[in-house]
């Protein structure tokens, strides 16, 4: 899912790094949300997830998500009872910017329970610059988020000054649970706080 650019003179260059990976509701189609190659702005990658000839069952009742770090396809909740075509044998597209801001930080992307309205909730900093506030933003359709908040603003200043360190909200992650939504957050890289509202 990491697009690589390799160049005459310079060294391979990561374009994209720390995404969202998420299955539209009741479709097959993933979505996997990128950062990086050009500010302002996420990136996203679609692909048509192979049905294996024995199938393959979607938990569509997950609703906690992550940083999107590390293998992102551990994101994507899919039982299979065997082996099988998987999203790293998936057909993606070419990456292609979205109209959804994003301050170059990362996201964590899960689904809305239907009994809450559905779709696909994205936590991060979808802002054009900085990191203050932390927000949440709801795609109803999966793929449109047309839905925005701050789930908090106004970050403190840093008390320990540091490399990377600056005052905002950084690596969200969140819950949803008995009608409420949990979402944690480090604060200026010194903190972690949790907000939790229905």
């Amino acid at each position: 899912a990491s697009v690589v650019r390799t160049m005459i003179g310079v060294k391979d260059e990561m374009l994209y790094n720390e995404r969202s990976l998420y299955l539209v509701p009741g479709t097959r189609t993933l979505v996997n949300l990128l950062r990086g190659d050009r500010p302002k702005y996420l990136t996203a990658a679609v692909c048509i997830l192979p049905v294996p000839p024995q199938g393959i069952a979607v938990d569509e009742t997950a609703a906690s998500c992550r940083p999107g770090v590390g293998d992102v396809f551990y994101n994507l909740v899919e039982m299979s009872g065997g082996a099988g075509p998987g999203p790293r044998t998936c057909n993606w597209t070419a990456p292609v910017i979205v109209s959804i801001p994003d301050s170059g930080s990362r996201t964590s992307a899960a689904t809305v329970p239907a009994d809450a309205g559905g779709g696909i909730y994205l936590v991060g900093n979808q802002i054009s610059k900085g990191r203050d506030p932390v927000t949440l933003a709801i795609a109803r359709d999966g793929l449109t988020f047309d839905q925005h908040w701050a789930v908090r603003a106004g970050a403190p200043p840093v008390r320990y000054p540091g490399h990377a360190k600056g005052p905002g909200f950084q690596y969200p992650a969140a819950l949803i649970h008995d009608g409420e939504m949990l979402v944690s957050y480090s604060v200026g890289k010194e903190d972690i706080a949790l907000t939790r509202f229905p």
